[in-house]
C-alpha cells in the first residue's frame, strides 16, 4: 500500500487482512488514518500566513491520493493417478502422484479522498458607529457650548482563538493566533464649556450708584466710580457720570471647561490645554470711554489712541488677571483575553473595544461569530478615557486701580462691555477637533451703558 505523503503531515497505515477460503483468497485494503493541518491548505494564521483571497470565506478542495498494488501468491498441490507402475501395490506406490505449484494474482489502482476545507480570516472593514464632529451647542441659549469630535483611531492588534478538532469534529484544545487585520478604537470625545458672570459690572458699581442716588458725599462710598448726584441725571439715566472723575474697570468672570478624550497614554491632553488657552485669550474687556494719561493726553482704556476702541485682554494687559484650577481623571478601558468565551455576554471586555472588533453585535459583525465562530480579542494595548476639568477665574482690575476719565470727554452715550471673541477650531493646530470647520460664536457676557453729562469743572465752579 503506497500513500502520497506530500499532502499529509502525519499518517498511519493499518495492516492488510487476508482471508483464505481454500479455493479462493480475499484481501482487504488497509485503513489509512491521517492528521490534516490547516497549513496544508496554504493558510497558517499561527505564522501570520493568511490565505490571500478577495472572498471573506473560501472553500479549498484537496485530494488525498492513495494508490495500491497488491500481489497474491498461493501455493497449491494436487494428486494424479500414477501411470508409472503396472502394479502400484506391488511396487509400494499409493496409486497416485502428488504435484505442487504456485498460483498468483495482481491488482493495482487508486482510491482518492476528497477533503473540503472552509477558511475564514475575518473582515477587513467593520460597520462602525458614526460619531459626531460638530459644535452641538454654540452659546445658543446661555453661556454654554459643547464641542463633539472623534479621536484619532488608537490602533491595536487582535488575536482569535482556533480550536483543534477530533475525528468527530468536536473541539478538544484551543490556541490563540494573530488576527489578520489591525483594528482601531474610536469614540466620541467632547468638550463642555460653561461661562458665568461671578461679579458683574452692575453688582460692582451698585454701591457707588446707590450713594449717588442718595446724594452721599463721602468718598468711601464711591469705591469704583463716581456717579453724578444730580437728580435730573439720576432720573433719566442709569449710569450718569461727569467727565474728569475716575471710572475704574471692574468685573469677575469664570468659565469651566471639561473635556473627555481617548488616548493610548496618560497625561494632560493638547485638546484640553489648547482649548483652555483659546478661551482665556478670547476674553475682551472693551470700552469707548476716553481716559487721561500721565501727560494729560486723551487715551482709551488700553492707553492707545482715544479715537480707537479700548480693548483689554488677558494676554496683552496686566490689568486682567486669571487664575486656574485643574483636575484630571484617568480610566483605563479594560479588556480580557486570557481565554475564549462561547457567549458574547460572558466576555467582560469593555464595550469600547468590542465596538472595534469583529464577532460582536456592537461592531455590527455578530454574523461572523454565528456563521464561522469567528471572534476577535485584544492582543495588547492601552486606551485611557481622560477627563480633564479646568476652572478659570478672570478678574478685571483686581487691585482697583484708579482710572480717570478725560475732563473734556464729550457728552454722550458710551458703553463698557465684556465679550468673548470667536474661536475658529480649524485654526488650532495639533488637536483632534481641528477637523471641525466651525467657530465658537462671539458672546457678550456683561456690559453697561454710561451717559456722560457735564464735567468735573461744573462741580468745581
Amino acid at each position: 500500500m503506497n500513500v502520497n505523503t506530500k499532502f499529509l503531515h502525519n499518517h498511519q497505515i493499518g495492516s492488510v487482512t487476508v482471508d483464505d477460503y481454500k479455493d479462493q483468497v480475499a484481501v482487504s485494503l488497509p485503513n489509512v488514518e491521517a492528521k490534516i493541518y490547516r497549513s496544508s491548505f496554504g493558510d497558517d494564521p499561527q505564522k501570520k500566513n493568511w490565505l490571500v483571497s478577495d472572498k471573506e470565506a473560501d472553500i479549498i478542495t484537496k485530494f488525498l491520493e492513495t494508490s495500491y498494488d497488491i500481489s497474491v501468491l498461493k501455493k497449491y498441490k494436487y494428486n494424479t493417478k500414477c501411470n508409472v507402475h503396472e502394479d502400484c501395490a506391488a511396487e509400494g506406490c499409493p496409486g497416485y502422484v502428488e504435484e505442487t505449484g504456485y498460483a498468483s494474482s495482481n491488482r493495482s489502482g487508486s482510491a482518492p479522498i476528497e477533503i473540503n476545507t472552509y477558511v475564514y480570516n475575518g473582515k477587513k472593514d467593520l460597520s462602525k458607529k458614526v460619531f459626531e464632529n460638530k459644535i452641538s451647542n454654540n452659546y445658543d441659549a446661555d453661556f454654554k457650548a459643547r464641542i463633539l469630535w472623534t479621536n484619532t483611531p488608537i490602533k491595536f492588534n487582535v488575536i482569535r482563538y482556533m480550536w483543534n478538532l477530533n475525528e468527530r469534529g468536536e473541539p478538544i484544545t484551543w490556541q490563540s493566533v494573530p488576527g489578520k487585520y489591525e483594528r482601531g478604537v474610536v469614540q466620541q470625545c467632547s468638550a463642555d464649556i460653561d461661562w458665568n458672570v461671578t461679579s458683574s459690572m452692575k453688582q460692582d458699581y451698585e454701591k457707588a450708584k446707590n450713594a449717588a442716588r442718595e446724594g452721599k458725599q463721602d468718598k468711601t462710598f464711591y469705591d469704583k466710580a463716581v456717579f453724578a448726584t444730580d437728580k435730573n441725571l439720576q432720573r433719566n439715566y442709569e449710569y450718569p457720570i461727569k467727565s474728569g472723575y475716575y471710572f475704574n474697570p471692574t468685573g469677575t468672570y469664570t468659565f469651566e471647561v471639561t473635556t473627555v478624550t481617548y488616548k493610548n497614554s496618560k497625561g494632560e491632553t493638547e485638546e484640553h490645554k489648547k482649548l483652555v488657552n483659546e478661551l482665556i485669550n478670547s476674553f475682551r474687556y472693551e470700552s469707548n470711554l476716553i481716559y487721561i494719561n500721565s501727560n494729560n493726553q486723551p487715551v482709551n482704556i488700553a492707553n492707545g489712541p482715544y479715537t480707537d476702541l479700548g480693548v483689554l485682554t488677558v494676554k496683552d494687559n496686566e490689568l486682567i488677571t486669571e487664575y486656574r484650577q485643574y483636575e484630571k481623571k484617568e480610566y483605563r478601558i479594560p479588556y480580557y483575553s486570557d481565554k475564549p468565551y462561547d457567549d458574547e455576554n460572558e466576555n467582560k471586555t469593555h464595550d469600547f473595544w468590542k465596538m472595534s472588533m469583529e464577532g460582536y453585535s456592537l461592531s455590527g459583525s455578530l454574523d461572523s461569530y454565528n456563521k464561522y465562530k469567528y471572534r476577535e480579542y485584544v492582543a495588547g494595548g492601552e486606551v485611557y478615557e481622560i477627563t480633564e476639568t479646568t476652572k478659570v477665574t478672570i478678574v478685571v482690575n483686581k487691585d482697583n486701580k484708579m482710572f480717570y476719565t478725560h475732563p473734556k470727554m464729550p457728552d454722550g452715550e458710551y458703553y463698557v462691555r465684556v465679550k468673548l471673541s470667536p474661536i475658529n477650531l480649524s485654526k488650532i493646530t495639533n488637536v483632534e477637533y481641528k477637523s471641525i470647520n466651525d467657530s465658537l460664536k462671539e458672546v457678550i457676557l456683561d456690559g453697561i451703558k454710561v451717559t456722560v453729562k457735564g464735567s468735573i469743572y461744573d462741580d468745581i465752579s
